[in-house]
């Protein structure tokens, strides 16, 4: 599952998909692995997506933000 949301990230980082569908995949595999720390920001940026429609451009820089920090992360692991 790590493996997944890391490739979701790179899509994010190399703009190949929107942050937001990005995001809400990964979501999903925190779902599955329990909202480990590394993906568990993914779901608080979604919350502020759906609440703060006006802020959705700024919502997306700090999800591509975190989607470099988690490749960042999972670099330093390996």
């Amino acid at each position: 599952m790590w493996e997944k949301a890391r490739q979701w990230a790179r899509r994010m980082v190399d703009e190949t998909v929107r942050p937001h569908e990005g995001a809400l995949r990964i979501d999903r595999y925190s779902v599955v692995l329990e909202s480990p720390n590394g993906l568990a920001e993914f779901t608080y940026l979604l919350d502020l997506w759906g609440e703060y429609p006006a802020l959705r451009k700024e919502l997306e820089i700090s999800m591509v933000e975190e989607a470099r920090r988690l490749l960042r992360l999972s670099d330093n692991a390996a």
